[in-house]
């Protein structure tokens, strides 16, 4: 999750990091999404592929840190 490279202003160096160790171990890796920090649209992603794809398990990163949620 980052406004900046979702964007494309910034290059996502976590987001392949993260895929690369898991596939390290052998896991495989169905999705992969760049979304900006926004409720709605982390909201709507994480939705999705948890009721909709049924992933078994979904890894985030990114973002500034806490925040309230609106």
């Amino acid at each position: 999750m980052s406004d900046r490279s979702s964007r494309g202003e910034r290059a996502d160096a976590s987001g392949p990091l993260v895929r690369q160790m898991a596939q390290q171990q052998g896991w495989t890796v169905e999705r992969q999404a760049l979304v900006p920090d926004e409720l709605a649209a982390i909201k709507a992603t994480l939705t999705n592929w948890a009721d909709v794809v049924r992933l078994d398990l979904i890894l985030t990163t990114g973002g500034t840190g806490f925040a309230r949620a609106m």
